[in-house]
């Protein structure tokens, strides 16, 4: 008999892990002696006043085993939280020395004053006093209401308590013995709050405050995270243990757990793009763009490829900009912790910057970088650095001419290359590059934190994102739950044609996922941790029959819209309709669409990078940068699409067995597939 069950129909029962297992308990743990309650008095002391209050045999029954309950649950906590402070004090002295070595920000409190952080000094390229446009203002003044989350968490949320109802009507008898310890809508108040601090960025370009504030990020703020973490205290109360541990490691160095130590690369790259932006150095710039009317694919695929080229405007010690003329700016969707990445909307639009209104700008020439293929993008990066020693502007561009046209048929070595729409990764590649792979392991990055730590460096969700983004990873992390990512990709069609998805996108047809999450389930939760599955799917249909089939287990959010669906022909139409407005900018009902689109995608994305486990589909893109971004090794399956034969039949998959320790996938081995990595 399986060891879990999963509620299906109405009962809405949510998953719980393997009851027979013993509870874990950390390694240091030992059973107090004999317990007492705050303000010295023995447990023993108490018998004569309940005897009283319960004179008679058939109260005693009643109310005994509600006492050893509370009894055990109260020396339980009290132990592990005398466990947990010395993990802090433990955590703290660990975090001390890597500090002293450079690789976190504790314990020193930090002087904010004169424009420092951290101990840095804080960087800010943007102009002051800069004469937006209308249509531009409009893009500032633009905001994402946060929605409330979905009912499958808020059911979630509206059950979380502590204490039963019966051990509620004798709190005021059993007084502090069996008082009400810290519960876990505490604990996840407690991350939230934490989060929407320290995953923070400052605002840049269209999207900066006026006047603009200094680049930072919320992590930084040494000073604010001490005093409130020393006010705000957290305890264990039972479930996963690393889980909680991993919580105070957040509460001390600011970012997530396994995020990257502070490296000496980070600072000196933010100076150098501010020399160079500000005209102190000579302009060398390396831009990933997205030009109107060309395909540049969806979140996933931008965000890998501004990782990649991220990454070796660093190596070439260049700038990097980021600009998407098409379908949303991305400084609209995204602050910064470190650089200033912004640069004009569309051709016309207001520069950011006085370094775009040069005379002297040199015009970047173009390297097409869509759908680059392996061979091609191995010969194309792993020399970069030669090739294009001497270029002062590079732009990865889309479509504008080929990779190898435009090599044949310049002089590299002083033509600027503009390179637009690169959506193939390239980071877990780079390790196998010989000039690129010994910088990386000089610059200390490793597989497993490099998309984490490059994302991070460049982009952090807006406040209002943070804000939605946060009700679910707080309740996500904590140590009583074990959320598996379900990423079930089906197409494009069941964006477009609702007959076609309810006919095909069924339980059934997908059901190998379900099954993987089942076997994941069994395997990896520990003992009273309650399971749910985040599932994030492109089929309308898909989500609602899972919601309606195990509605105590299946937790979802928005239904994902991929904004370039449709391939070429949509987006051209886009344009063509966008070139009939004349000077303007944008149609502010399109404007109004994308940015909805955009805001939901990056939701889901960052949600879905909380979670334990990771299922993903085989062949697409959204699910792996979430992964790489949460940067756990030994928590990722990747399952084939189902596929139907000639005759509308479904075509038998191979039986993977999520149990098996051989089906966890690498990051390197998901990095060969699709959008690379």
């Amino acid at each position: 008999m399986s060891s879990i069950a999963m509620s299906r129909g109405g009962s809405g029962e949510p998953l719980l892990g393997a009851q027979a297992r013993r509870a874990s308990l950390p390694t240091t743990f030992s059973p107090p002696g004999s317990p007492t309650i705050s303000g010295g008095r023995s447990v023993g002391s108490l018998a004569s006043s309940i005897k009283m209050a319960f004179s008679t045999r058939r109260q005693l029954v009643i109310v005994f085993p509600m006492l050893m309950l509370g009894i055990f649950a109260y020396t339980s906590e009290r132990s592990l939280s005398n466990h947990a402070s010395t993990l802090i004090q433990s955590t703290q002295s660990t975090a001390s020395k890597y500090w002293r070595a450079g690789r976190l920000s504790w314990p020193a409190l930090a002087d904010n004053r004169g424009g420092r952080t951290n101990g840095r000094r804080v960087l800010n390229t943007q102009e002051a006093n800069i004469q937006w446009t209308e249509e531009e203002q409009w893009l500032r003044n633009w905001k994402w209401n946060s929605p409330a989350v979905h009912e499958s968490l808020q059911v979630r949320l509206d059950q979380m308590t502590p204490l039963t109802v019966y051990a509620r009507r004798f709190t005021s008898l059993l007084n502090d013995l069996v008082r009400v310890y810290q519960s876990e809508e505490n604990l996840r108040d407690w991350t939230r709050t934490l989060r929407l601090k320290t995953r923070s960025g400052t605002g840049i370009g269209l999207g900066a405050d006026d006047p603009p504030r200094p680049i930072s990020s919320g992590d930084e703020d040494e000073e604010w995270r001490t005093q409130w973490t020393s006010q705000n205290g957290i305890k264990y109360y039972g479930g996963s243990w690393p889980k909680f541990s991993q919580l105070l490691e957040e509460a001390m160095t600011g970012q997530s757990y396994g995020s990257c130590p502070k490296f000496d690369w980070e600072e000196e790259y933010a100076q150098l793009h501010e020399e160079i932006m500000t005209g102190q150095r000579d302009t060398r710039i390396m831009e990933i763009a997205c030009s109107a009317g060309n395909v540049c694919g969806g979140l996933a695929d931008r965000l890998i490829g501004l990782s990649s080229t991220f990454l070796f405007a660093v190596l070439t010690k260049r700038a990097f900009v980021l600009g998407w003329e098409h379908p949303i700016p991305p400084d609209i969707i995204f602050d910064s912790p470190r650089i200033d990445w912004s640069t004009r909307f569309r051709a016309h639009s207001t520069a950011p910057r006085a370094l775009y209104n040069a005379d002297n700008l040199p015009v970047p020439a173009v390297i097409e970088g869509h759908n680059m293929r392996g061979p091609s993008i191995d010969g194309f990066w792993s020399n970069f650095h030669e090739t294009y020693a001497n270029e002062s502007w590079i732009k990865v561009s889309d479509a504008r001419c080929s990779l190898f046209e435009h090599i044949r048929a310049t002089d590299t070595r002083t033509v600027p290359l503009q390179m637009e729409g690169l959506n193939r990764g390239v980071l877990f590649r780079s390790f196998r590059y010989d000039h690129a792979g010994l910088s990386l392991l000089d610059m200390g990055l490793k597989e497993e934190t490099i998309y984490r730590c490059l994302l991070n460096y460049i982009v952090r969700p807006k406040p209002s994102s943070l804000e939605f983004i946060t009700r679910y990873t707080s309740y996500f992390s904590l140590p009583s739950v074990f959320s598996i990512g379900l990423q079930i990709r089906t197409g494009d069609r069941a964006m477009t044609n609702l007959t076609t998805d309810a006919a095909i996108n069924t339980m059934n047809y997908h059901s190998q996922f379900f099954q993987c999450a089942r076997e994941v389930a069994e395997t990896y939760s520990q003992p009273g941790q309650r399971v749910l599955f985040y599932l994030i799917t492109d089929s309308g249909a898909l989500r609602q029959q899972a919601l309606q089939e195990f509605p105590g287990t299946v937790v979802t959010g928005f239904l994902p819209v991929h904004g370039e669906h449709g391939g070429s022909g949509p987006v051209q139409r886009e344009y063509e309709k966008m070139q009939q407005l004349g000077d303007k900018l944008f149609d502010p009902d399109q404007a109004e669409k994308d940015l909805t689109d955009m805001y939901n995608s990056v939701a889901e994305a960052w949600i879905f990078a909380s979670t334990d486990f990771q299922i993903l589909t085989s062949r697409s893109g959204f699910g792996k940068i979430p992964t790489w971004m949460r940067g756990h090794r030994g928590a990722t399956i990747n399952l084939p699409r189902s596929e139907m034969d000639e005759r509308g039949r479904k075509l038998r998959l191979p039986r993977i067995d999520c149990a098996r320790e051989k089906e966890l996938a690498t990051f390197s081995s998901i990095a060969q597939e699709w959008s690379l990595g």
